[in-house]
């Protein structure tokens, strides 16, 4: 909610079972070998997760997002139990099988290639624009990290031109939203 310019209201409500779901959905199409990669939503949201994924493959991205809704909301939310997950073209159907067993719905983003991130005309940057913004971000938290003694890991995602990029997201009153929305 932003009330006087500043956001402001309770941080999004995790629902147990449907985190549950994602995660067993996820450790499951992992182990089938179906992702080519996977990254949750809570830090930054569907914005930052995009372009994390962008940046540390090296590929772009292209996402609809639908006309009719707060793109803002739909970018950047933190709600819980969200997923992007990427998956090879021919996989899509043993996805959505998994989806449909552990309840979690799916909803087609877009397509990974090229060297821009694309989002409904809305985001239009060249993977260079972002790099050096993302790979400072990353880096100060890294440093933070390893000065206060957690442990912060990106690992490089491996994309490839072939992937199709899609939102995974728990059953559930937020969810349910956001999964038609994808």
């Amino acid at each position: 909610v932003i009330l006087d310019g500043r956001i402001a209201g309770p941080p999004p409500r995790l629902v147990p079972e449907h985190e549950k779901a994602l995660h067993d959905l996820v450790r499951r199409a992992n182990t089938e070998r179906l992702l080519v990669s996977a990254h949750d939503l809570s830090e930054g949201g569907l914005a930052a997760a995009l372009v994390q994924a962008a940046v540390e493959s090296g590929h772009g991205c292209t996402i609809e997002l639908p006309e009719d809704e707060d793109a803002f909301m739909l970018l950047f939310s933190e709600t819980p139990s969200r997923a992007l997950v990427s998956v090879s073209v021919e996989d899509v159907p043993r996805l959505r099988q998994l989806c449909a067993q552990f309840g979690v719905p799916l909803t087609v983003l877009g397509q990974v290639g090229g060297r821009r991130v694309v989002v409904n005309g809305i985001i239009d940057l060249p993977l260079e624009d972002l790099e050096h913004p993302y790979r400072t971000v990353v880096g100060e938290l890294r440093e933070a990290k390893s000065r206060s003694g957690d442990t912060f890991v990106i690992k490089p995602k491996q994309l490839n031109e072939e992937c199709g990029v899609y939102g995974v997201y728990a059953p559930g009153e937020h969810a349910a939203k956001l999964a038609y929305f994808g």
